[in-house]
C-alpha cells in the first residue's frame, strides 16, 4: 500500500532511442527489438535489412509472432517468431495498389490477410491457405474497409462492415461471426442507420462488445456472448469510439478522442472518468488496480508531439499527469489489441507508438 504522503506521479522511462520520422521500433515478447524504416525491416539499426518492400507489420497479442506483408509484383505473407526466425511464408497475386491490405496475426502463428476492401484469406500456422471469406455488402454507393476482431487465440472471430453508404446518404453497418470449420459467416448484428465504431472481443473470447452510433450523437455499447446472443445494450453519455466489457469486474470502459470513462454495468453509474484537452491516442483500464491510463498528444500526421501520459485512480479519485520530452509515432506496427501491457502489477509498458514506453503510476 502506498504511503499517503507520496505525491501522485508517473515515472516514465524509454529505451533511450528517439522515434525518427521514418523509423519504428518493434519490441517482441522477449524484448528483442526490430526496426521498420520506410519499407525496410531490420534486425538491428544500421544493419542490412532482413526484408524490403514491407507495407504492413503486425504483432500478435502476446508479441511472440510478427506478421509482415511484402508487396512487389506479388504479395508475400510472412510470419516470424519473436527472434526473427521464419515460421511460414506464402505468395499470392497482387492486382495493383490496394490501401486496404492488412494482416492479423494470432499467438499460435495462424494469420489472416485482408485485401480488396472486404476479402479475407485465412492461413494456418504453416502458411497454408485454409479458406477465403468475402464480406462485401453489395452496396453500389460504397463501404468502408471490412474489419476483423478476435480474441488472442483466434477462437471467436468477428468480421464486420463498419460503415455502408446507402443511396439516401445514410450509413448502415453489420457484424458476423466466422465459423472456423467451414469459413462461413453468420450475421448477428445489423443497424440500418448507425455505424460501427469498434468491435472488441474479450481476452477469453467469451464476450463481444460493439461500439456504435450516429456521428454527433452519444454512442451505445452492445455486448454479446461468443455465439452472438445479446446480453445487454447501454447508452453512453458521450460520443465514444471504443469500448470494452470487463466481465471480471462487470464494468464497461469507453473512450473517445478527448474523454475516457468507466461504468458499472448493473447501475450504469459512471465510476470514474477523465477529460483531456489533447487527443487521446490510446487508452487502457486495469480493473484490478482501478486505474485508467491515457497516452495523449497533438497529432501532426503520424507524429505525436507534446506527449503527456495521464493516470486516473477511479477508486481514490486521484489523477497524475506527466509529459514525455520526446515525440512518438502513431504507427501501423501496433497490435490490434491492448496497447498497454502490465508487468508484475507495478508498471506498464506502452507498445506501438514508435518506441516502448514504461510507466510507473503512484497514487
Amino acid at each position: 500500500m502506498h504511503s499517503p504522503m507520496l505525491a501522485q506521479s508517473i515515472r516514465i522511462s524509454t529505451d533511450g532511442s528517439e522515434s525518427t520520422q521514418n523509423q519504428y521500433t518493434i519490441a517482441t515478447g522477449r524484448d528483442r527489438s526490430f526496426y521498420l524504416e520506410r519499407e525496410d525491416f531490420y534486425g538491428a539499426p544500421l544493419s542490412n535489412p532482413i526484408y524490403s518492400n514491407v507495407e504492413v507489420v503486425r504483432l500478435s497479442r502476446n508479441r511472440a509472432k510478427i506478421g509482415l506483408l511484402r508487396v512487389d509484383e506479388s504479395i508475400e505473407h510472412i510470419i516470424l517468431d519473436d527472434d526473427g526466425n521464419l515460421l511460414s511464408a506464402s505468395v499470392h497475386p497482387f492486382y495493383g495498389e490496394d490501401p486496404s491490405l492488412e494482416i492479423y496475426t494470432w499467438d499460435d502463428g495462424r494469420s489472416v490477410v485482408r485485401e480488396n476492401v472486404s476479402n479475407f484469406m485465412f492461413y494456418d500456422a504453416g502458411g497454408k491457405l485454409l479458406f477465403p471469406v468475402s464480406n462485401a455488402s453489395g452496396s453500389r454507393d460504397g463501404e468502408a474497409f471490412s474489419e476483423l476482431a478476435s480474441d488472442p487465440a483466434g477462437e471467436t472471430v468477428v468480421i464486420y462492415n463498419p460503415s455502408i453508404r446507402r443511396a439516401n446518404g445514410s450509413f448502415s453497418s453489420r457484424a458476423a461471426l466466422l465459423n472456423r470449420a467451414s469459413g462461413s459467416l453468420s450475421s448477428f448484428y445489423g443497424m440500418p442507420d448507425e455505424q460501427i465504431y469498434y468491435v472488441d472481443v474479450s481476452r477469453s473470447g467469451s464476450f463481444i462488445t460493439i461500439t456504435a452510433g450516429k456521428e454527433g450523437e452519444d454512442s451505445k455499447v452492445i455486448v454479446f456472448d461468443r455465439f452472438g446472443n445479446l446480453l445487454f445494450e447501454k447508452k453512453l453519455d458521450f460520443e465514444a469510439t471504443r469500448a470494452s466489457f470487463l466481465a471480471e469486474s462487470d464494468q464497461v470502459f469507453a473512450y473517445s478522442g478527448s474523454r475516457a470513462a468507466v461504468y458499472d454495468v448493473d447501475s450504469w453509474n459512471r465510476i470514474g472518468s477523465s477529460s483531456v484537452r489533447k487527443t487521446i491516442l490510446t487508452a487502457g483500464f486495469f480493473p484490478e488496480d482501478g486505474w485508467i491510463l491515457l497516452c495523449t498528444g497533438d497529432l501532426e500526421g503520424d507524429r505525436v508531439t507534446n506527449v503527456e501520459f495521464v493516470a486516473v485512480d477511479v477508486v481514490q479519485r486521484k489523477i497524475a499527469r506527466e509529459p514525455l520530452n520526446r515525440n512518438l509515432l502513431r504507427t501501423k506496427v501496433a497490435p490490434y489489441f491492448e496497447p498497454f501491457s502490465e508487468r508484475d502489477g507495478s508498471f506498464f509498458v506502452l507498445h506501438g507508438m514508435g518506441i516502448p514506453v514504461t510507466l510507473r503510476p503512484t497514487f
